[in-house]
């Protein structure tokens, strides 16, 4: 189980990534995944979204939202 008292939350690593996309909340169709993993020994959360064009995968750290992980696919 995960030590989640010094998270960030789900909706601001949420934010963080669509930020960090440069894509609204209202650009987004489908929310596929949002969980809290571990990667290299520390926590993350793991999120997958999609717009009409696109498919996003971002993986912050769980404390301090920084991107571990980005990938945009064209569909």
């Amino acid at each position: 189980s995960a030590d989640t008292s010094k998270s960030i939350g789900l909706l601001r690593a949420r934010d963080i990534a669509l930020e960090h996309a440069e894509i609204k909340k209202e650009d987004v169709r489908a929310y596929t995944k949002a969980k809290i993993d571990r990667s290299n020994g520390a926590y993350v959360y793991e999120l997958e979204f999609e717009t009409v064009d696109y498919e996003y995968e971002a993986v912050l750290d769980i404390e301090t939202g920084e991107i571990v992980k980005y990938r945009a696919l064209y569909k």
